[in-house]
């Protein structure tokens, strides 16, 4: 994203490509945070199957 930015605003880039970049972005922190909650999720369904979450 900070690339895309300092290219269109020294006008070697286009807007649209800043936006790209910021949902490519956008996209790849929702991905990290949804498989942050299902690694978590799947810990504690691990424990409670195995008995340490009693």
């Amino acid at each position: 994203l900070r690339i895309e930015q300092e290219k269109y605003q020294l006008g070697k880039g286009s807007i649209i490509d800043v936006l790209d970049a910021q949902s490519a972005l956008l996209n790849a922190q929702t991905n990290y945070y949804r498989s942050l909650a299902d690694y978590r999720t799947a810990r504690a369904q691990l424990r409670l199957a195995v008995g340490e979450g009693k």
